[in-house]
């Protein structure tokens, strides 16, 4: 499996679009049939990590680093967790956006993603890692194997919303951190 990390201008976003929209398909179709709406102000700015296995594209991620104000933007639904962003040291970064086709998942694919964002962070900086995870899924159990721990007085809250116009159902997330230095 290769790992590599584009900016969005170098992305094929037919391509991104498609893992997104068959990885989203069975759990939660109402998104996939709205992956453009994916889109949203944080996508041109991001990182993405995308895993490879031979020519096949098998999984993609997003990497945000922030000083604050889209931290704050992106999270301004949570306010347990913008509490606790706010008392830490910049930068910061975000992980979002983690998709797998179908035909990958089971082999690891997630877990490096994870672990390429990861080091990014770490050589870019990144005093802390923060997520949101639907709350009792398998990604929140995959995360904490890799250090992440719920956000301190931060309680269940719905997830970064979908435009009005997608009538998607609401999702319990649980807010995540990662330290990656200490003091």
């Amino acid at each position: 499996m290769n790992i590599s990390a584009l900016s969005y201008r170098d992305l094929d976003l037919d391509q991104l679009h498609a893992v997104r929209r068959q990885a989203w398909l069975d759990k939660y179709p109402t998104f996939a049939e709205h992956i453009a709406a994916w889109e949203d102000g944080f996508e041109k700015n991001a990182l993405h990590f995308l895993a490879f296995e031979g020519d096949a594209l098998v999984g993609v991620a997003r990497f945000s680093e922030s000083g604050g104000e889209q931290v704050r933007k992106q999270f301004a639904h949570a306010p347990a967790m913008l509490e606790f962003v706010s008392s830490l040291k910049r930068p910061i970064g975000v992980i979002s956006r983690l998709s797998v086709h179908p035909s990958a998942r089971g082999r690891g694919v997630a877990r490096k993603l994870d672990e390429a964002r990861i080091n990014h962070a770490r050589r870019v900086g990144c005093t802390h890692i923060i997520c949101e995870v639907k709350a009792g899924a398998h990604r929140e159990k995959a995360l904490a194997r890799l250090g992440f721990e719920p956000v301190p007085g931060a309680a269940l809250h719905e997830a970064y919303p979908f435009p009005q116009s997608i009538d998607a159902p609401p999702r319990l997330c649980q807010p995540l951190f990662l330290r990656l230095v200490h003091g």
